[in-house]
C-alpha cells in the first residue's frame, strides 16, 4: 500500500481520481445549459478551432473569428468570467465545472 492510499484510507476520502470519474458520470442541466450557451456566445462549433483545453477551473477555447464572440452572452452564460487574449483565445472561468465544459465544448 502506497503512502496515499494510506493517507486516502486514514482519512477514509475518495482519491482526485474517483471525483473527477464520478463528477463526469453526472451531467445534470446546469452543465449542459452552460455547454449551449457558451457554445452559441463562441459563435458555434464551426468557430472553434482545434482542440479546447482544461486547466483546473479554466477553459481555454481558440476562435476562427472573434467577430462572432459574444461578450454579453458570456457575461450573462453564468460563468465565473471570461478573458478574451489576443484576437483569438479565450478563457473561461467555469470552477468545478471546467473539466465538463470543456467536453462539451469539443464534442
Amino acid at each position: 500500500m502506497g503512502f496515499f492510499d494510506k493517507v486516502k484510507t486514514a482519512f477514509n476520502r475518495p482519491s482526485a481520481t474517483e471525483i473527477s470519474a464520478s463528477a463526469s458520470d453526472q451531467h445534470d442541466g446546469k452543465t449542459a445549459e452552460l455547454i449551449r450557451v457558451c457554445l452559441e456566445a463562441l459563435g458555434g462549433q464551426e468557430n472553434i478551432a482545434g482542440p479546447v483545453q482544461v486547466a483546473m477551473t479554466r477553459v481555454r477555447v481558440e476562435v476562427l473569428n472573434p467577430e462572432r464572440i459574444n461578450r454579453e452572452q458570456l457575461k450573462a452564460s453564468g460563468l465565473l468570467g471570461h478573458m478574451v487574449i489576443g484576437d483569438t483565445v479565450v478563457h473561461l472561468l467555469a470552477g468545478d465545472q471546467a473539466a465538463e465544459l470543456a467536453k462539451g465544448l469539443q464534442s
